[in-house]
């Protein structure tokens, strides 16, 4: 579905919104849990795969809608770590949006939540792949929303954080490409104008768009 998303998002709508129209009608005969989570993910597909075509207040909606599914199954078992990393790729994605719509306060919120929720979700099985790479590009998207309220320190300090989980997962040989060194090792008391954030930001940003993919 990730893919049919990137490659022909009018057929992933067309797919996506039937698939919700019959999950609505399982959850009007019976409500349970799981009926409950698959509608999340409908909305949350749904969500990027209109962010994708630039509707992103529509894409918003979606990603509410999900997350308003997701909340109370958290609550309701704190130990549920796949729903908690899942409900940590929904407002990983939401911010994505939120910063493509220029909504920058908005998308430092929700990105932060995200990783917070995937960081938690990691903690209980530090060897889970999808959720690293998650974390890695949040932080990349982290660091572009503060460049574009013009703070360089945390930009560079999330690019950095970025790079080295990207550059962690690369030696692990879990990416598709071997090239995704930076230098982000820069002295603790560097000024941020003197670090290479234009560098590290082309780097990551061609590995995001060349190699990531979705995993909620």
């Amino acid at each position: 579905l990730a893919v049919l998303t990137q490659k022909d998002p009018q057929a992933a709508l067309r797919d996506l919104e039937e698939a919700l129209r019959i999950q609505k009608g399982l959850a009007e005969k019976k409500s349970d849990t799981q009926t409950q989570l698959a509608m999340a993910s409908t909305h949350h597909f749904l969500g990027v795969t209109l962010g994708s075509l630039g509707h992103y207040e529509e894409a918003l909606a979606e990603f509410r809608e999900a997350i308003t599914l997701r909340e109370p199954v958290l609550a309701a078992d704190e130990r549920d770590a796949r729903t908690r990393s899942y409900l940590g790729g929904n407002y990983g994605e939401q911010g994505d949006v939120l910063l493509k719509a220029r909504k920058y306060p908005e998308a430092l919120a929700s990105l932060r939540r995200g990783i917070t929720l995937e960081q938690q979700a990691l903690a209980v099985d530090p060897a889970v792949v999808p959720i690293r790479i998650s974390i890695a590009v949040y932080e990349a998207r982290l660091a572009a929303t503060y460049e574009a309220l013009g703070n360089a320190r945390p930009a560079a300090e999330a690019w950095r954080r970025s790079a080295a989980l990207f550059d962690q997962l690369d030696r692990e040989k879990h990416l598709t490409i071997s090239d995704v060194r930076v230098e982000a090792d820069a002295r603790d008391a560097e000024e941020p104008a003197a670090v290479d954030v234009a560098g590290i930001h082309r780097t990551v940003c061609d590995w995001v768009r060349t190699s990531a993919k979705q995993f909620h």
